[in-house]
């Protein structure tokens, strides 16, 4: 299996590449030149993955022997991530990456084939400083990324989103090779949380599988690290998104450091396989939705609905990308005069995307194979009802309450005291620009003309009106809306672009304002790093303590890992609660000194991560405080020990 894996990995790219860099058959005259790009291209990109992975590894462990099943694991997913980049970056459009890419590509070429004379002369291709710019923007995010992914614990829901796709995957195998793969595990059309899309997190499982993962700080690291690697795949067609509604490559990176820097989603984008993962899946649809749009090819259907198919396997909610294409084809289709072929061709092509959409969806959607019509009705309804089953409990502006009786008002509330206010400022005036210019002009001019500027807008208010008219759609704080955060960033750059037209002191007093905010944020990451779940604006820090704060449990890792390297006792007993899971991230010499007890009465030391409670004032009946993790002047977890 694993010399199987090795030449697909290896061998397969190379052969790939040498493909796309002009060489179509290797026959006759070109053999030579195909297997020298193979050999040069391949070794590179090969020594390339492995120094990254090694020093990556360093970091994240400290230790300079490295273990070849974890290198390994996380060379294939670089390698994996690489080439889904690079064969959409080919085939499916963003030219000026390709551009870029290929120029690189040439002058390396050149510098190795200098001694040869082969009488054949390169294109050149200029480099522009904001190409520049922006591939070194790129470049630092993902060095961050390497850097930090291992500072964080493993949030209370991650056990549970891998139980999931082992039940997924274990019916694809069971498809497949007409057997189980996991013994004793539940049949997926039996199982309570079926309708929770998984395809997304089988890449992870399958490198767990193929290299034999046993460790749970093992396992753990590679989702991390594959969980932000879906991220940065989606800032990348963020800037896209931006770069086509603007027309300017400062006003798409600038999109890009606002959903970067925003701390909330720089913590969440290592661990939040669920929330996160959904954003990121929407953007990198939403991106090849609108050039579906632009382009109207066959091609950008097909791909445009697989990503579609996705992103609704990760939550239902992006059905409403369905919607959004039908409605603009649609109206484009009734409202203007063009010839009936035109028309003809745009309800097919609107009919492949549709057609793909739902094949996708269903081949990716294994509890749905057994009724995929009756499944798609009850995914929605399951969904729509606002997980009726779930009523716990949550602290909201200093009251501990239940589902049933969550205010209108929370989602609103959430994001006006987490999202930075000079964006909350830009993305209002956004608002009132789009509908203004959509507004103005009657249908043809204004209207169709800037119908794709109401689609971010049309997809941002629909789940957030949804929830305040219907209570019961979310869990805790506002997470399972973060997929609305990126587009209420594109509507504040609409409100940004805005009032740069005006110009004097208007526009230099906003930029100044988001420059400002974006340095603030960065400051506020490094400072903070790695609490960034705890990120609240001026104007929530002052009434934080009347919030949930850590919802995911994630800072026990810090607590577990203070009191394995500073206890005397060996090893120490613990009552943790639902924030367990962060135990498995400790590396195995630091986890051997803890042992974990159901009982509080046996425990010597216990944890809380403040989710439930009010205030900062948490005594436990026979233990005293003895370590706590401070944010902005509120506490987000602290360590106990038991008063002798």
């Amino acid at each position: 299996m694993i010399h199987i894996v090795a030449f697909i990995v290896l061998v397969v790219p190379g052969l790939i590449a040498a493909r796309l860099h002009g060489v179509k058959k290797i026959s006759g005259d070109n053999w030579q030149a195909a297997l020298y790009t193979y050999l040069c291209y391949t070794l590179s990109i090969i020594s390339l993955n492995l120094a990254v992975t090694y020093a990556m590894y360093v970091v994240s462990t400290g230790s300079l022997w490295p273990s070849v099943t974890l290198v390994t694991a996380f060379t294939s997913l670089a390698f994996l991530f690489k080439w889904l980049v690079i064969s959409l970056v080919s085939a499916f459009g963003l030219p000026q990456i390709w551009k870029r890419w290929q120029f690189i590509w040439q002058c390396f070429r050149r510098k190795l084939t200098e001694f040869k004379d082969r009488g054949r002369t390169l294109p050149q291709l200029k480099l522009e400083k904001g190409a520049i710019a922006v591939i070194i923007t790129f470049v630092i995010i993902f060095i961050v990324g390497v850097c930090v992914f291992k500072d964080y614990g493993i949030s209370v829901d991650e056990p549970a989103q891998r139980n999931h796709t082992r039940i997924a995957f274990n019916t694809i195998y069971k498809q497949i090779f007409d057997r189980d793969y996991y013994e004793g595990i539940t049949d997926i059309t039996e199982y309570s949380a079926r309708f929770y899309g998984t395809a997304i997190q089988i890449p992870p499982l399958l490198i767990e599988i193929i290299f034999k993962l046993k460790d749970s700080r093992d396992i753990f690291l590679v989702k991390h690290f594959y969980s932000f690697l879906l991220y940065f795949a989606s800032l990348i067609c963020f800037y896209f998104i931006n770069k086509r509604f603007f027309k300017s490559r400062l006003f798409a990176i600038l999109g890009v450091l606002m959903l970067f820097l925003y701390p909330r989603f720089f913590g969440n984008s290592f661990f939040d396989i669920k929330n996160l993962a959904f954003a990121s899946l929407l953007i990198i649809a939403l991106y090849f939705i609108l050039v579906f749009l632009e382009k109207r090819q066959f091609s950008y259907a097909i791909l445009a609905g697989f990503l579609v198919a996705l992103a609704t396997n990760s939550r239902w909610i992006a059905l409403m990308l369905v919607g959004a294409v039908a409605l603009v084809i649609l109206l484009e289709v009734l409202v203007a005069k063009s010839e009936v072929r035109h028309r003809r061709l745009s309800l097919l092509h609107l009919l492949v995307f549709a057609a793909v959409f739902f094949i996708s969806f269903i081949l990716l959607t294994p509890a749905s194979w057994a009724n995929p019509s009756g499944f798609l009705v009850e995914y929605v309804k399951s969904f729509s009802n606002g997980w009726e089953a779930w009523d716990g409990t949550f602290v909201f502006n200093g009251e501990l309450i239940k589902k049933a009786t969550m205010p209108r008002y929370y989602v609103p509330v959430w994001m006006g005291i987490t999202i930075p206010i000079c964006y909350l400022l830009l993305s209002a005036i956004g608002i009132v620009s789009v509908v203004k210019r959509a507004l103005t002009g009657g249908i043809k001019a204004g209207f169709l003309s800037h119908l794709y500027e109401l689609v971010p807008l049309g997809m941002f208010l629909i789940p957030v009106l949804a929830t305040v008219l219907k209570r019961g759609l979310l869990y805790i704080e506002w997470r399972h809306l973060f997929f609305c955060y990126p587009l209420l960033m594109i509507l504040a750059l609409f409100g940004l672009h805005w009032v740069m037209e005006y110009g004097g002191w208007k526009k230099w007093t906003m930029v100044a304002l988001v420059v400002l905010t974006l340095l603030t944020q960065a400051g506020w990451i490094v400072k903070n790093h790695p609490y960034e779940v705890a990120y609240f604006n001026v104007i929530g820090r002052q009434v934080a303590a009347k919030y949930d704060r850590d919802s995911w449990g994630v800072c026990t890792y810090q607590l577990l890992q203070y009191l394995a390297e500073n206890t005397e006792a060996v090893p120490a007993k613990v009552k943790i609660g639902m924030d367990r899971p962060s135990l498995g991230m400790l590396p195995k010499q630091l986890r051997e000194r803890i042992k974990t007890v159901s009982d509080i009465a046996e425990a010597e030391y216990t944890t809380s991560y403040y989710r439930n409670i009010i205030g900062n004032a948490h005594a436990i009946e026979g233990f005293e405080e003895i370590y706590t993790i401070w944010v902005d002047g509120f506490k987000i977890g602290s360590l106990y020990k038991r008063i002798n």
